[in-house]
């Protein structure tokens, strides 16, 4: 559900904190410009065709370097998305995107084009935005998931244990 979306221009300077209260999740996608987030003790920069996606109860400050277009939004994800938008671990982590394919980044403006317009309109409207956030959300997922460093397969791990221990009996029994 959407709880709150829009498309602002700020200028340089300008500083929003939140404490670890709030209750839903928040992202930000960036068309020009730079800020700067801070999470806990780490700050990064994020410039034009990124974008963040925060987990409830995160305190951020963001810091804006250049003067910048973001479309944002503040949402509760339905069950299927909420399940994406968990890390590989289950847990639900912030996480920073760059969409360096341009095909993805196209379908992500599109989305947001789509969510602004069916925004704050009559009821019928609202599930058109949900849809069109569900999309561009699902998008971010995916080029993150992408971005990712694939994880060892455990049977792998176990396959190679077993042939280390056949070799280590082997050699110990010469």
């Amino acid at each position: 559900m959407i709880i709150s979306a829009g498309k602002s221009t700020e200028q340089t300077g300008l500083r929003v904190e939140r404490g670890a209260g709030f209750p839903h999740w928040t992202a930000g996608f960036i068309l020009s410009g730079l800020t700067e987030i801070t999470l806990g003790d780490q700050t990064r920069e994020i410039s034009a065709r990124q974008a963040f996606i925060l987990p409830p109860r995160t305190p951020y400050t963001l810091t804006l370097k250049k003067r910048q277009h973001e479309i944002w939004m503040i949402f509760d994800p339905n069950p299927h998305l909420l399940e994406v938008l968990h890390s590989t671990k289950g847990e639900p982590v912030p996480f920073g995107i760059l969409f360096a394919n341009r095909e993805i980044w196209s379908a992500v403006l599109g989305g947001l084009r789509d969510l602004l317009r069916w925004w704050n309109t009559e009821i019928p409207q609202l599930r058109l935005a949900e849809n069109a956030m569900n999309r561009v959300l699902l998008l971010a997922c995916w080029t993150r998931d992408q971005q990712l460093p694939s994880l060892p397969d455990d049977r792998i791990d176990r396959a190679v244990a077993h042939i280390s221990k056949r070799l280590q009996e082997e050699l110990s029994g010469e």
